[in-house]
């Protein structure tokens, strides 16, 4: 199959089990852009034929991780384990991610190493502001997900001027922007898709460049 071939993938992706897709927004207000671009989201991926959870961030507990017992908790852990891929959809505030979103972010499950179990999964960022767009907020989500070992997507969503960028329904009111977050989930289901058809060919090779490594830096020195 050509690497070109979307419709390829996304037919794959309809027939055969979708890849499983976190959605995670980072707003508690009762007016949420990011909500709605994240459900936006959701809609686009569901029509890529894509398993699809949104996680409603709201009543995390402030001390994370440590409040072992907490529903809320157990939720967010059970849905990043069960993720193929994750779409992160942000408001910015103060020229960076909300803390609703850090909060969330600083909830994810690590192994018994202190690795984040969303390592090696797919991630899709997307922000939202009210005024002009700047892209502060995807920087800080990128940062975030290259530091827990995700694999980023190239295309990326930023909605500025949001009050006017949804309409009465909650849709999104320009086409130029739809066609964009339908880009971007196509992208996202597809490699997902990839990513998880070809996880033990994937597991092998970063541990045969583990093993390689030393006698590759030795051959290097000498």
């Amino acid at each position: 199959m050509p690497p070109h071939d979307t419709d390829a993938f996304l037919h794959l992706a309809r027939v055969a089990s979708g890849p499983r897709i976190l959605v995670l927004f980072g707003s508690c207000r009762t007016v949420s852009r990011s909500r709605l671009l994240a459900l936006e989201a959701r809609n686009s991926l569901l029509q890529c034929g894509a398993d699809v959870a949104v996680f409603d961030p709201c009543g995390l507990p402030l001390d994370g991780n440590e409040c072992k017992n907490h529903p809320k908790l157990a939720e967010l852990h059970r849905l990043v384990s069960w993720s193929d891929g994750q779409v992160w959809c942000s408001p910015e505030h103060h020229s960076t991610m909300s803390g609703v979103m850090k909060l969330a972010l600083d909830c994810f499950p690590c192994d018994q190493k202190g690795r984040s179990l969303a390592r090696g999964k797919v991630l899709s960022v997307m922000q939202v502001a009210g005024g002009p767009m700047s892209g502060n907020a995807v920087q800080d989500m990128q940062r975030a997900g290259r530091s827990m070992g995700m694999y980023l997507a190239s295309h990326q969503v930023s909605v500025g001027e949001a009050g006017r960028q949804f309409g009465a329904d909650g849709r999104l009111v320009r086409p130029e922007l739809q066609t964009r977050l339908e880009d971007a989930m196509s992208e996202l289901v597809g490699l997902a898709l990839l990513f998880r058809e070809n996880a033990g060919w994937l597991a092998d090779g970063l541990r045969d460049a583990r093993r390689t490594e030393p006698s590759i830096a030795l051959a290097a020195s000498g």
